[in-house]
């Protein structure tokens, strides 16, 4: 039998690879950031995990949107499903806005459910 990583678990690899994706673009500004392939191709590996995340969360607890309220698992899981599949049309402008903006939004959001959270349950 195959090992269930946990929801918790999964709240936290949110905040571990949104951390990743902080640390990826600390000091750049968009246009150092769309210059560097490697920074981009780091970012979109670790937004996927995130959204990945995000999907598993969404399969473990059904009732997501009661149990952790204001942390938008959908959109986080479509950012990674365009970057997974569509790939190849990927723009940098949108990476960048996703790494710089949205993926700080839903660490600290995952970071505050952190706090409240005890197996799919608020405190």
């Amino acid at each position: 039998m195959a090992f269930q990583r946990s929801a918790r678990d999964r709240l936290e690899d949110i905040v571990q690879w949104g951390h990743f994706v902080a640390d990826h673009i600390a000091g750049k500004d968009r246009s150092t950031f769309e210059a560097d392939l490697k920074t981009q191709h780091a970012v979109i590996k670790c937004i996927e995990v995130v959204g990945e995340a995000s999907g598993q969360l969404m399969r473990l607890l059904p009732d997501h949107a009661t149990a952790l309220a204001g942390l938008d698992l959908r959109a986080a899981y479509a950012i990674r499903n365009k970057l997974s599949h569509g790939y190849f049309e990927i723009a940098v402008d949108r990476l960048w806005t996703a790494a710089s903006q949205s993926v700080p939004e839903i660490v600290a959001m995952a970071a505050a459910a952190l706090a409240t959270f005890d197996d799919g349950n608020a405190k």
